[in-house]
Order: structure tokens, then C-alpha cells, then sequence
């Protein structure tokens, strides 16, 4: 995604303002390696930092995944904390929507996201939904957008690690 016009242009003037803050007195490189974690800007990055990451096998630590769109998901929960729950709700769906646009809206962040979704309009709607039968609706979603997505490693591997881990929890008796 890119900055075209309206919103889009206001949602990523946004992150640039929310970048600044988080990064204010910080030397230039690691602003850059902090834009670079919580928004998937590595643009600002020195290539020999980009080098010294990749070389250590953590250039990973710059993708937005969903673990990002979890604990964005938690802060952005505290802070509505205080709003009505269905309020809270609604806007916590807004807001992470928004985040994961900011962040480029990568498939594994967009499938974050949508998951997330799924289980706060089933909690509205007083619905139950299974965590494997939202990473397929979430799966089937992003393929009607990109169909393209399904030959993409990293759209499978996110998929299927989630799927994974989903089923091991249950399992585990973590989550039913």
C-alpha cells in the first residue's frame, strides 16, 4: 500500500507523526532500526545495519507479522479501556486495521488483523467461532483480494504456522 491520496495520505502522515514521538531524542540509527520494527519502514536504514541483521540471521526482526498486530492489539485495547465495551470494540477494530495499513499491510499482518476482527464481531454478535475456522475465513478472504497470495511463501508459511499453533493450543487444552 502506498500513500496515494486522501485517507491513505492521512493515515500514513499519521505514522510518520506516531514515529517521531516513540523515536524523539533517539540517534538516527536507531530510530531507523525502531521505524523499521513497528511500522516496516526500512527505508531510513543504513545498509550496513541492514547487512549486520541479515548476516545475523534476525533481518526477520523488520517484517510485521502478527505477533506486531497482537501486542498493537493489546496496547490499543488498554488505552480504549475505559470506553463502553462495544465502543472499545469497534474502535479497537478501526485501529488496528489502521495500524496494519501503516505497516504496509503485509499478508501476515493482514491476517492478523482480520483474525482479531473475526473474534471481536463474534464476541459483539454473541457468537462462538472456532480460532481454525477464522485463519480460514481470514485465509479465504485475502485470496478473493490477491489469489497470487496462495504461491506466496510467505503468505503459506504465516498460514500455516498460525494453523499450527492454533491446533497445538488446543491440544493443550490453551484455548477450545
Amino acid at each position: 500500500i502506498t500513500p496515494g491520496g486522501g485517507i491513505m495520505r492521512k493515515i500514513f502522515a499519521a505514522r510518520e507523526n506516531i514515529a517521531n514521538i516513540i523515536t524523539a531524542g533517539l540517534p538516527g540509527n536507531y530510530t531507523a532500526i525502531l521505524e523499521a520494527m513497528l511500522f516496516n519502514q526500512r527505508n531510513n536504514l543504513e545498509p550496513e545495519t541492514k547487512k549486520l541483521f541479515l548476516n545475523s540471521g534476525i533481518i526477520h526482526l523488520f517484517s510485521v507479522s502478527g505477533m506486531h498486530v497482537g501486542i498493537a492489539a493489546i496496547i490499543i485495547f488498554a488505552i480504549l479501556r475505559p470506553l463502553p465495551w462495544r465502543v472499545k470494540n469497534l474502535a479497537a477494530i478501526a485501529a488496528i486495521s489502521i495500524y496494519v495499513i501503516m505497516c504496509g499491510a503485509q499478508p501476515p499482518a493482514v491476517r492478523a488483523a482480520i483474525m482479531i476482527g473475526i473474534y471481536i464481531l463474534s464476541q459483539l454478535c454473541g457468537a462462538k467461532i472456532q480460532p481454525l475456522s477464522a485463519i480460514a475465513l481470514a485465509a479465504s478472504i485475502l485470496l478473493v483480494f490477491n489469489p497470487r497470495n496462495l504461491f506466496d511463501l510467505g503468505f503459506q508459511f504465516s498460514f500455516t504456522v498460525t494453523a499450527i499453533l492454533l491446533i497445538f493450543a488446543r491440544n493443550q487444552k490453551i484455548i477450545r
